[in-house]
């Protein structure tokens, strides 16, 4: 039977740090429908209180809904490990119906979970029909769906439009490709440190990583990545790119500023946008064809809703890169 006191949020996020651009990307889609909570909304509250308190309430008592964003890390960190517990709890009070799984990899769900249990996968489900499913199970659980008034759509539309203008003066402002150069260096730094952790295992992983200021690779005996940022001779962000090149061995890692990555066997390339969220943060969104890439006006200023998973941070993209190369390289 569905739920029906009254629940400070009807979805709440559990996630890795590595999926937070996906968790608020999903609260977006769900929003003005429902109220969600995602831990990056809710900075000032953990910063001024006890953290632990705020999580234990939140996915014990004051959620209708827990969306767990699963992948095989999950649980085994401190933070979602306190989370499973509260969850865990109130799920055997709810006879397994206050949670959703989505799950973001093949790895095998807690073992809490049962096997009947309905889920959402990335791997099969769309975007748009993860938010549905989610709308589905808060709906069972009593929740009612808002409809949005003419004064709040007013407001809220107001609020997008100032904020579009704001990160749009800010991405061709003359300090933009200075951001954009740091938010590399933070990249190219996480890739070195988690293929560090990776090769002292144990078991010990062959890998080696290294960079400059302008190029980072990640070698492996099967497989490879190299990573170049590319930007505008006017020092401008119009043409600003990162070409994330993907090789079939080992190529050569750059460690002082005039080495270049590379090897005999390239693959394929990735290319990667600099945008502001509209969270007015840095991230890398996905350019699947050079085709699309510039136009008359710089057409790659693309600050709209953004709905695609394809968009993550600098340390997501980092964590994306590794998965994807160990993925092919070791399973």
């Amino acid at each position: 039977m569905p739920d029906s006191k009254s629940f400070t949020y009807d979805v709440a996020f559990s996630f890795l740090a590595s999926d937070l651009t996906r968790a608020e990307q999903l609260a977006e889609g769900l929003e003005p429908a429902l109220s969600t909570f995602v831990y990056s909304r809710k900075k000032e509250e953990l910063l001024g209180g006890d953290g632990m308190d705020l999580f234990a309430a939140v996915f014990g008592t004051d959620s209708r809904l827990a969306v767990i964003l699963y992948r095989a890390a999950w649980g085994r960190t401190p933070w979602t490990a306190f989370e499973e517990t509260h969850i865990k709890s109130r799920a055997l009070a709810t006879r397994m119906t206050s949670f959703l799984v989505v799950r973001l990899d093949d790895a095998d769900v807690p073992v809490w979970v049962p096997d009947t249990h309905l889920y959402a996968s990335t791997a099969t489900d769309s975007h748009a029909e993860i938010v549905g499913a989610i709308k589905r199970c808060a709906r069972q659980q009593g929740a009612q769906l808002r409809t949005e008034s003419p004064q709040e759509m007013a407001q809220r539309l107001t609020r997008a439009r100032l904020s579009h203008r704001e990160r749009e003066d800010r991405y061709r402002s003359p300090g933009a490709t200075l951001e954009v150069q740091a938010e590399v260096a933070v990249l190219f730094d996480e890739l070195v440190r988690l293929s560090q952790v990776i090769r002292a295992g144990p078991p010990s992983v062959e890998i080696e990583a290294g960079h400059n200021e302008l190029e980072c690779a990640v070698s492996c005996p099967r497989g490879s990545i190299s990573l170049a940022w590319q930007q505008s001779y006017d020092n401008s962000l119009k043409h600003g790119l990162l070409r994330v090149n993907h090789w079939k061995g080992r190529v050569r890692v750059p460690r002082r500023p005039s080495e270049r990555a590379g090897g005999p066997d390239w693959h394929y390339a990735v290319h990667y946008l600099p945008e502001l969220s509209e969270h007015n943060e840095w991230v890398w969104r996905c350019h699947p064809s050079m085709d699309d890439f510039g136009d008359d006006e710089g057409g790659v200023l693309v600050l709209g809703p953004m709905s695609s998973p394809e968009t993550y941070r600098a340390l997501e993209l980092a964590d994306h890169l590794l998965r994807k190369l160990i993925e092919r390289c070791l399973g």
